[in-house]
């Protein structure tokens, strides 16, 4: 237990304050940004590093990543599932890409985005994304405009962040 508490609070999800106790992380915007702003950066780059990597066999997953998202986002019984299931679908081009230290990296901001994702979906009223938020993403993913590609990603992010920003100033 206290193995997978000093893990959590590794990760940025707990918060050890001395002869206090744990606290569950409090997200702030400067914290938001943060994720916005670095996960932007690293998928703007792994599909840079994916791009000449794709194939018919890797687009084929992209493609049953996406169904297998929409498949429980339609079930709407489980969100954890459908975070789960959006991250599988993001994590492709980071595994594609084929660099260890951008994985690693994806793999330690994931946690975090998880986090997130549960907020967004709060601010969102629903238990993940719509059935068709990643079908301009899969695409252009697919297509051959790695610019307009980059460009989707940079937008896609910066609305998902002023949604989430509403949403915690609300609160």
């Amino acid at each position: 237990l206290r193995e997978a508490i000093r893990e959590l609070v590794d990760l940025g999800l707990l918060v050890s304050k001395p002869y206090k106790g744990l606290f569950v992380r409090q997200i702030t915007r400067k914290d938001l940004e943060e994720i916005y702003s670095l996960r932007t950066a690293l998928e703007q780059f792994a599909f840079r590093q994916c791009w000449g990597k794709r194939s018919p066999k890797a687009l084929a997953d992209l493609k049953a990543r996406n169904a297998a998202l929409v498949a429980t986002i339609e079930a709407g019984e489980d969100s954890f599932r459908a975070i789960e299931d959006e991250l599988h679908l993001h994590s492709w081009c980071y595994e594609l890409a084929g660099h260890d230290l951008l994985l690693q990296s994806w793999n330690r901001l994931r946690p975090n985005l998880q986090f997130y994702f549960a907020m967004h979906q709060q601010a969102h009223q629903r238990r993940g994304p719509s059935a068709k938020a990643h079908d301009r993403y899969i695409e252009l993913a697919s297509g051959n405009d790695l610019d307009a590609m980059l460009e989707h990603l940079d937008q896609h992010m910066q609305q998902g962040l002023a949604t989430t920003m509403r949403f915690i100033a609300a609160e």
